[in-house]
């Protein structure tokens, strides 16, 4: 499954030409550059799942009822994708771009299912700067028991006045 999510200031989707990338690897934009890793470990609880269930109106069983995710072949409950998409904004708002942009936009695939109270790795890298446009591209992955979760990228632009 893929989302897509782009924000009223991506008007076109993210091309960078060789002669862009080529002449701006070396610059940095903000104080991010190119191969900056930004990661962190989370887990999703039984209180965070029950939270989105009543915020977003979801009520699955799949990811509420364990004995109903276990009769449908899962471990135990499935966490929301959702909520992986809000470890994501945690990522963005809160390291990179942080205070200094807005998250404009998200790709992102699930690949297998993170279980409730699993320890899951959000980890993340700089792989495209664009000085011209104040934007950045993140790679995003987010893993669990060395599996792969989700992967994607996730878009920035950075203010064009700091705080």
């Amino acid at each position: 499954m893929s989302i897509i999510l782009f924000g009223p200031f991506i008007q076109k989707s993210w091309q960078m030409t060789d002669t862009e990338n080529s002449s701006h690897q070396m610059e940095e934009l903000g104080g991010f550059k190119l191969g900056d890793r930004f990661e962190f470990e989370f887990s999703i609880d039984n209180v965070a799942q029950h939270c989105f269930a009543e915020l977003s109106g979801d009520h699955n069983p799949i990811h509420l009822d364990a004995e109903y995710a276990k009769r449908c072949g899962y471990e135990s409950e499935v966490v929301y994708g959702g909520l992986l998409i809000g470890k994501i904004s945690q990522l963005m708002g809160m390291m990179a771009p942080g205070r200094a942009g807005i998250w404009t936009g998200l790709k992102i695939d699930f690949h297998r299912p993170l279980y409730l109270n699993q320890t899951a790795f959000l980890s993340s890298e700089v792989s495209q700067i664009s000085v011209g446009t104040r934007s950045m591209m993140l790679k995003i992955r987010v893993s669990a028991i060395g599996k792969l979760i989700a992967a994607g990228t996730a878009m920035a632009t950075l203010h064009s006045k700091q705080q």
